[in-house]
Order: structure tokens, then C-alpha cells, then sequence
């Protein structure tokens, strides 16, 4: 549906990392080194301010009656490595994947209204101001896999993910009536949260050789959640919802969740001493939230199933979970295997 008076300032997208392979073969020795490009970061909203004296009516799904937005734009993915190489000597392969950009800035959001809203429509809020920083984009994954007669090699880091944009504060003033009747029709819905980290890339590696290989795999770490600002809200309106969790006035600060850290997998053979590491990446931590002050003098009706009259929260966002790690090794004399998993990151305050 479309919006009665929408106001939203949208910061563009970052754009994705290329992706990058490499490969060599020799008699002798071989190396392979790949590189993942980094992607962009997401571009910033900017402030939004809205003056509504005029009666506003709606009618059909999410027909907003009175809308105010600032968004962050994503950041673009990191591109993903790959890397093989062999020799008849030995072969190595290096590869590392692409950092992702991170979100971007959501900016303030103003909104004065004295007039009378009307929304008929599900998800049709009367009065909805928020400000929504970017989600961070994904880490480029990474393989990278050698092999030689004598001696082999491979090392892989998978990319890591992008933060999470800031959300900026959210201030509502509202004097006029507002009347919904659709179901999660919410009268007043104000809201500051901050974006997503992006996940880390995965990573594997793999080497055999006839004498002495070693490999080494490093996940990529999650991006942190952005941190959300303060929520103000001075209501005088008086305010009527109809429908099924159609909450009356409803306003809240969320920081953004972590991004997860990437798995790894490495794996290593020889018939004379070979040798593996492997390390999950971390998870990021969750953004931080601010306070949310609501003043309310008019009087709240909602008549729905689960539909509350006034809820206010601030809710630090939930650390990312680390990557799970594997890593094996197999030698006819001497073999040896380390594998640590990551860990999560720390939730917001």
C-alpha cells in the first residue's frame, strides 16, 4: 500500500567485492595466491522532519497514514577466493576472502502532527516514525588447497563481515486523534534501531603431499550490531486501534544483532609428517541501545486480541554465534591436528 504524507531519506547500497580465483600448476614448485575484493560501504540517510497539520485518512494494507524514515543503506558482500595450486616439487595456495562494507547511517527523525489519522488496512499504522541504520554485509568465503611431491602448503582466512550501521534518535510529537482498524494496525509506532552485523565467510583448506603438508583455515569474524539512539515521544493524541495486536502506542530502541563468525574446515595428508590448524571465526557483538521516554495524556483504546495499550522498550542487541571449527590430519609417520572453535560475541547493553 502507499502512505497518505511519506517522508524517507535512503542511503544507497553498498556494492559487492569481486570474486577472485587462482591456480598453478609446475614441475617444480607451484604457487597460487587469491585475494577476494572488498566490497562498499553502505551509503548514510540523512535527517528527516515532518510538520502534519491536516487530517490524513488511509485506506488499504500497510496505507501508512503518516510515514518518517531515515535508512542506512546495506553494505555490499566481500567477494569470495579461491586458490589451488600443485608441483611436482611442491605447491602452495594462499587465499583470503573479501572484507564486506559495512552498513550505513540512519539518521534523525522528527515528527510534529496535530491532524486527525485515519487508517483502514492491515499494517496500516496511523502514525509511524523510525530511524534504521544499515545491515552490514557478508564476508567473501575462502578455499585455498596444495599439493606437491615434497612439501605442500595451504592457507585460507575467510572474509570478514561488515557493522552494522547507527541508528539516530526518534522524536514524535502528536496532539491529533488517531483511529486504526486493521489487524497489527498500530496507532503510534516510533522506533530507532540499529542494523545487523554481516556474517563472516567460511573457509577450508586442504594440502597433501608426498613429504610434509600443513594447513591452515581461519573463519571469518561476524560484523558488530549498530547502536541504536533515543526514542521521545510526547502524546497527547487520543488513540484508537481495532484490529489484532493493533497496539495503541508502541515505541522502542534496538541495537543490531552480531553477525555469526564463519566455519573452518582444514585438512592435511602426507606420507611423512603432516599437520592441521583450524580456528572458527568470532561472532560479533551486539549493538547497544538508548533510552525510550514516552509522555502520554489522551487515552488509549485497543480493542484486538493481543493488541497492547502502550508498550515502550530498550533492547541491546543479541551477540553473534561463533563458527564451528574441524581439522584433520593423516600421516604414515607424524601427524598432528588443532581445532578451536569461535567464540560468540557479547550481547549488547
Amino acid at each position: 500500500g502507499s502512505g497518505a504524507l511519506v517522508a524517507q531519506s535512503i542511503g544507497g547500497g553498498g556494492g559487492n567485492g569481486g570474486f577472485s580465483i587462482a591456480g598453478a600448476g609446475s614441475d617444480g614448485v607451484g604457487v597460487a595466491l587469491s585475494f577476494g575484493g572488498a566490497s562498499g560501504k553502505g551509503g548514510q540517510g540523512k535527517a528527516v522532519d515532518v510538520t502534519s497539520t491536516g487530517s490524513v485518512d488511509t485506506s488499504g494494507a500497510r496505507s501508512i497514514g503518516v510515514f518518517a524514515q531515515s535508512v542506512g543503506g546495506g553494505g555490499g558482500n566481500g567477494g569470495f577466493s579461491i586458490a589451488g595450486a600443485g608441483g611436482g616439487l611442491g605447491g602452495g595456495g594462499l587465499s583470503l576472502g573479501g572484507a564486506a562494507g559495512g552498513g550505513g547511517l540512519g539518521e534523525t527523525v522528527r515528527v510534529d502532527s496535530s491532524g486527525a489519522i485515519t487508517t483502514q488496512g492491515e499494517a496500516a499504522h496511523g502514525l509511524f516514525a523510525q530511524s534504521l541504520g544499515g545491515g552490514g554485509g557478508n564476508g567473501g568465503f575462502s578455499i585455498a588447497a596444495g599439493g606437491g611431491g615434497v612439501g605442500a602448503g595451504a592457507v585460507s582466512v575467510g572474509g570478514s563481515g561488515g557493522s552494522g550501521g547507527r541508528s539516530k534518535s526518534v522524536t514524535v510529537i502528536s496532539s491529533g486523534a488517531i483511529d486504526t482498524s486493521g489487524n497489527e494496525a498500530v496507532g503510534l509506532f516510533a522506533q530507532s534501531v540499529g542494523g545487523g552485523g554481516g556474517n563472516g565467510g567460511f573457509s577450508i583448506s586442504g594440502a597433501g603431499a608426498g613429504t610434509g603438508s600443513g594447513t591452515v583455515s581461519i573463519g571469518g569474524k561476524g560484523g558488530g550490531g549498530g547502536s541504536s539512539d533515543a526514542v521521545l515521544v510526547e502524546s497527547e493524541s487520543e488513540i484508537t486501534t481495532q484490529g489484532k495486536e493493533a497496539h495503541g502506542l508502541f515505541a522502542q530502541s534496538i541495537g543490531g544483532g552480531g553477525g555469526n563468525g564463519g566455519f573452518s574446515l582444514s585438512f592435511s595428508g602426507a606420507g611423512t609428517g603432516s599437520g592441521s590448524i583450524s580456528v572458527g571465526g568470532s561472532g560479533g557483538d551486539g549493538g547497544s541501545s538508548k533510552g525510550v521516554a514516552v509522555g502520554s495524556s489522551g487515552v488509549i483504546d485497543t480493542s484486538g486480541e493481543g493488541a497492547i495499550g502502550l508498550f515502550a522498550q530498550s533492547v541491546g542487541g543479541g551477540g553473534g554465534n561463533g563458527g564451528f571449527s574441524i581439522s584433520g590430519s593423516g600421516a604414515g609417520t607424524g601427524s598432528g591436528a588443532f581445532s578451536l572453535g569461535g567464540g560468540g560475541g557479547k550481547g549488547g547493553q
